[in-house]
């Protein structure tokens, strides 16, 4: 038997997984936004777990001796067979909360066998038997007991969960019966979307306060951080508040190895994002003529319209980035004067593209990674403004980074000059395996509309297509594309994993330094009111898991796609399949944590 401790640690932990699996969800309080999202039942949950880490990973005893009883140790009095909630109520007063909804197979062992040991102490209301106040050091609030099902809901206030409250069962039972493992809804009502505003609001400013600044980082380090929360916050809060209907939902299928789901969102009429839905079918992407080719490894296209809020959060966050950039430049022991000058000046040039660039109100943007001779080729195309500025950082390279070389003018598309850069003679191993040794000069071109780059076999040949086939489109018609992607995942997390631990790639010493802040991070505040929780909350972050996923992924279909489309008035819908390999790397990887944290 675990600890109270480490239970504890794991309720929460597991509470907390299944509201990040959720992204949003239905219903209304008179007072709130209700998000509810939840899971098909704990078997069902057992016995996918159990199939992606003993079935598909072969490792049963890690399932049986690790996770299996890390799971049950909470579901003592639990209903196994019914749907567990964790709804999230917003409103203005309170900001955000949690209301747990637990279908209950014996109330009184839910209570004492459950709760009580995890200092959650439950004491039944004299004049309400049903009802009963939750006290001690892990949570206060009110528990209520529901019948046919028999349910126990979970709310720190005792008024929003009153004696004749609806049955939670009503709200997921359409969901329940399509068959979903993970699901979601939400359904919201166009008069109230200002209380929802003024909710979000609330949540986003106690969010935003609670981010502490770092010992290892700078004061404009940490402005930016909270900067980049609260727009992407901001983000989410339009796409919340505006939104009219949502639901998605996720189906295991263990006779096919797929993991599917499916998506429906509406915008409310005439809010700004259905404006901005709108525009997608209005007006094609640049990129529309650029076919997605069937044999690459990854090709991915993105066409989101958003609005000037959202762009004025872009340039705040652009120009806060621009500071750090500057103080991090200067931080780098490694580089000359005369390089931290030219970095200096490329930064600001930088900054000027992604300033201009918002005027767009626009992210159009696409990338394919083909079969090229015996090996591969990268061609990556963004909509842009700032072309003058582009070349000029192109330009300064040399003077950026020692031993890289800048030639101009190697091809003429259309009169986009496209440019050759030589990287140097420290290129990735795991770039040259991908890509092959012509990766050592990458090529970059500024359209008229564009920001170009290519690398691999035959490069430049491949972006020439591709730059052409975009300037010489007319008239295209959108065929409402928000998102389209389609990858092999094993040659991605291969090359990937090869970065990540290659001492001449660029990206290994970064990916050093931020292990090694999250873990000083995470020994100063080893113990703490969480406990083991946290500790195995911070182990994850901190965990080794793509080189771990690489060989289990091999031989197997490791086809990822995602479709997200405007298909009608305000509407967008979308599907995803995750094939076989990437689910065998998913159990790999849950085994691999559990044996070396969960013990």
């Amino acid at each position: 038997m675990k600890s109270d401790a480490h239970h504890n640690g794991l309720l929460l932990l597991t509470f907390s997984a299944v509201i990040g699996m959720a992204t949003l969800a239905t219903g209304a309080e008179p007072e709130s936004s209700r998000l509810i999202a939840g899971i098909g039942s704990a078997q069902s949950l057992l016995e996918d777990m159990e199939y992606l880490v003993a079935d598909l990973a072969g490792r049963q005893e890690s399932f049986e001796n690790n996770i299996f009883p890390n799971i049950d140790i909470f579901l003592i009095g639990v209903d196994q067979e019914n749907p567990i909630r964790f709804d999230m109520l917003f409103s203005a007063e309170n900001g955000q909360e949690i209301q747990a909804i637990i279908p209950v197979s014996d109330l009184d062992e839910f209570l004492d066998d459950n709760l009580d040991p995890i200092d959650i102490v439950p004491e039944r209301d004299r004049k309400d038997r049903n009802l009963y106040e939750l006290t001690g050091n892990v949570y206060e609030g009110w528990l209520r007991s529901l019948r046919d099902p028999d349910y126990a809901v979970i709310f720190p206030r005792q008024e929003w969960i009153p004696k004749d409250m609806e049955h939670p069962a009503d709200l997921h039972k359409d969901l329940v019966e399509k068959g979903y493992g993970l699901f979601a809804h939400v359904v919201h009502d166009a008069a109230k979307m200002d209380a929802r505003s003024t909710a979000f609001d609330s949540m986003r400013t106690s969010t935003i306060e609670s981010i502490q600044k770092r010992t290892d980082e700078t004061q404009n380090a940490h402005e930016l951080r909270q900067a980049w929360l609260n727009e992407q916050l901001a983000i989410f809060q339009q796409w919340f508040v505006e939104c009219s209907e949502f639901t998605v939902g996720t189906d295991l299928d263990r006779k096919t190895d797929v993991l599917g789901a499916t998506l429906e969102f509406s915008a409310i009429p005439n809010t700004p994002l259905a404006e901005n839905i709108a525009r997608i079918s209005d007006n094609a992407s640049y990129f529309a003529a650029i076919q997605q080719p069937i044999d690459a490894i990854l090709t991915a296209r993105v066409h989101l319209a958003h609005d000037d809020r959202t762009a004025k959060g872009l340039i705040e966050l652009y120009k806060k980035s621009e500071v750090v950039a500057q103080e991090q430049i200067d931080e780098d022991k490694n580089a000359s004067d005369a390089e931290k000058v030219a970095r200096k000046e490329s930064s600001k040039l930088l900054n000027d593209v992604l300033i201009r660039s918002t005027d767009m109100t626009l992210l159009d943007a696409m990338v394919d990674v083909v079969p090229s001779g015996d090996h591969h080729v990268l061609i990556l195309g963004v909509r842009c403004i700032g072309q003058d500025s582009i070349q000029a950082i192109v330009d300064k390279l040399p003077e950026s980074i020692e031993g890289w070389t800048v030639e101009n003018g190697v091809a003429d598309v259309g009169g986009t000059k496209i440019s050759k850069i030589g990287l140097g003679k420290n290129v990735p191993q795991a770039l040259i395996d991908l890509y092959g040794e012509s990766v050592a000069s990458a090529y970059v071109a500024a359209s008229d509309k564009a920001f170009w780059l290519a690398f691999g076999e035959n490069a430049v040949e491949e972006l020439s297509k591709r730059i052409e086939a975009a300037q010489s489109a007319q008239n295209l018609a959108s065929d409402g594309t928000v998102l389209s992607v389609k990858a092999k995942a094993t040659p991605l997390v291969e090359s990937l994993n090869g970065l990540l631990n290659d001492e001449a790639s660029i990206f290994s010493p970064a990916f050093n330094r931020q292990q090694e802040r999250v873990e000083n991070r995470i020994s100063q505040r080893e113990e703490d009111e969480v406990g083991t929780g946290r500790q195995a909350a911070s182990a994850f972050l901190t965990f080794e898991w793509i080189s771990k996923v690489v060989e289990a992924m091999k031989g197997e279909d490791d086809t990822l796609t995602i479709q997200l489309k405007n298909t009608s008035e305000n509407t967008l819908t979308g599907d995803a399949q995750t094939h076989r390999a990437i689910l065998k790397a998913m159990g790999t990887m849950i085994a691999n944590f559990a044996d070396e944290n969960l013990q």
